[in-house]
């Protein structure tokens, strides 16, 4: 119908926090209406520790073994991003809130937003995801120590 008429569709990607935790709904809801998380298996709880614990490469070997393929790929991704790994964290992350959103947006939903913008006449890209990760301000040029944290958030 917006075609018929001549008026341009805006779509919008949304932001996705990679390393948002998952564990407030942000919604103002009373915890206690909330499900419960289940806790996490032993052999995640120990990848857990080990990340805790500073111990980043310990807790990657150590979640390669684990059944709890979203919790894993979560927790190896935190890893790799303390490690400075940013490529593997961000593939590994990705993966996890495919798997887990975690009250986030899927990164292949943003992916399939994107395409369908640029494959028809009239409907224009809001790309909110993409402005989200330019807007960060750089830590170069304010001249602080950059975290492995925040020059990860930076990468593309």
């Amino acid at each position: 119908m917006a075609r018929a008429r001549a008026v341009p569709l805006l779509l919008a990607t949304l932001p996705v926090n990679l390393l948002y935790e998952g564990t407030v709904d942000g919604r103002g809801l009373d915890p206690s209406i909330l499900p419960a998380a289940a806790p996490p298996s032993a052999c995640v709880q120990e990848g857990i520790d080990l990340y805790r614990s500073d111990r980043h490469e310990d807790a990657i070997d150590r979640l390669q073994s684990c059944d709890e393929i979203a919790d894993a790929l979560r927790w190896s991704g935190l890893s790799m991003v303390q490690l400075e790994r940013f490529d593997e964290a961000r593939a590994a992350l990705e993966q996890s809130v495919e798997l887990r959103p975690r009250n986030r947006c899927r990164p292949s939903f943003n992916r399939i937003i994107r395409e369908t913008a640029a494959a028809h006449e009239g409907v224009h890209l809001v790309d909110l995801d993409a402005a989200a990760r330019t807007a960060l301000p750089s830590a170069s040029r304010s001249g602080r120590r950059r975290s492995a944290r925040d020059a990860w958030r930076r990468e593309p």
